[in-house]
């Protein structure tokens, strides 16, 4: 065969579009955002290995200390829809930056407890807190995702699992330890806030997630 016959290979294209860079401010939201989830993740799963030895503290029967628990799911269910109008209003950074410290705090109180009511209540706020989160951190995620242009949310999701599997070990050693709640709580409250809210400086503006027909 003649190689003069064969066909040159073909040049690239001078045309073709290159990825786009990912903008730095970006990079550091997407961060911000996973540190979050990450520190919302450490922050509710310390409480679930304590929950024998805050039984065992206040006294309560396997009744009440469900109806107890119960009460996360009513203030999860109370807070979810009003932050999401809120959101609308005021932006999820702000919202995902509130209801961060409310969790930091509502978790110590659990600690404080001293009977069922008290209980209820600090569970409570915990859950109103937890659910306001996780609408908030989820619509600036989303709104990250968006400016990335391919999905990314599913990484944060897994920032939350880990979180979830660090705070449950550390809460099991804590238990194990013979550490009370109090204390316990205080630590991982005040190291979740510290990260997660330093973090949280590098979140989206609250423009991104104003509606058009909102839009001045």
């Amino acid at each position: 065969m003649d190689l003069t016959e064969l066909d040159p290979p073909a040049a690239a294209p001078t045309g073709a579009a290159l990825p786009a860079a990912i903008p730095a401010d970006l990079r550091r939201a997407r961060a911000a955002v996973t540190a979050v989830f990450f520190a919302n993740g450490v922050l509710l799963s310390n409480w679930v290995p304590r929950i024998p030895t805050v039984q065992d503290d206040l006294g309560l029967s396997e009744g009440r200390l469900g109806l107890a628990l119960l009460a996360v799911a009513v203030g999860a269910l109370a807070a979810m829809p009003m932050v999401g109008g809120l959101i609308e209003r005021f932006g999820s950074r702000p919202m995902t930056i509130l209801n961060l410290g409310l969790l930091s705090l509502a978790l110590p109180l659990i600690g404080l407890a001293g009977g069922f009511w008290q209980l209820s209540l600090a569970l409570a706020a915990l859950g109103a807190a937890n659910g306001g989160l996780d609408v908030a951190m989820n619509a600036q995620g989303v709104a990250v995702e968006r400016r990335y242009g391919r999905p990314i949310l599913s990484s944060f999701h897994a920032a939350f699992s880990f979180g979830g599997l660090s705070g449950a070990v550390t809460g099991g050693l804590a238990a194990a330890a013979g550490i009370d709640p109090l204390p316990h709580f205080l630590v991982v409250a005040a190291v979740a806030a510290i990260g997660g809210l330093g973090a949280s400086r590098w979140l989206l503006p609250a423009a991104v997630d104003r509606r058009p027909d909102r839009a001045p």
